[in-house]
């Protein structure tokens, strides 16, 4: 496996497949935790963050961006 063979270093790989990259984007997100919001400020994010007053968790808005980055 190339991770073993480079432990510590993120690996990027790109799919040709729409479909693929959804499933496999899924499994990243899982894995690695990438959709986590415990410890950031939601208050900041704009109303379609949130449905009755819950954050949607979707992290699909440019102001949510930063959280999948940190």
């Amino acid at each position: 496996m190339v991770s073993a063979r480079h432990p510590g270093t993120p690996l990027l790989a790109s799919l040709d497949n729409v479909g693929q990259a959804g499933y496999t984007s899924f499994h990243a997100v899982e894995t690695h935790g990438l959709d986590r919001t415990e410890g950031h400020d939601l208050s900041a994010l704009p109303e379609q963050c949130f449905e009755e007053g819950a954050h949607i968790g979707a992290l699909s808005q440019p102001e949510e961006f930063s959280i999948r980055l940190a």
